[in-house]
């Protein structure tokens, strides 16, 4: 939950109750959720499903459309490990 603005920087307050400062940019990429429904499911469009999956079947809990903006895939990659010796 955001707890202040001070120019670039957001206080934030973790579901844990940590307190944690956010540094943002003109650049960061903000993404902003509204309510949708089914019919705006249609071909083409992206989206992150939530949901129970048996097989190739997922009984849907929560879909969220997204634009996927430039560099999304980046933004949110896991790292990967590199092994060493």
């Amino acid at each position: 939950t955001i707890d202040k603005v001070n120019g670039n920087t957001i206080t934030v307050t973790t579901g844990q109750g940590d307190t944690l400062a956010v540094n943002v940019t003109d650049k960061t990429p903000v993404l902003k959720s509204v309510a949708g429904s089914v019919s705006d499911l249609k071909p083409g469009t992206h989206v992150v499903v939530a949901g129970d999956r048996s097989g190739n079947n997922i009984s849907a809990t929560g879909i969220q459309i997204t634009d996927r903006p430039a560099g999304f895939d980046q933004l949110f990659a896991r790292p990967t490990a590199t092994p060493t010796k």
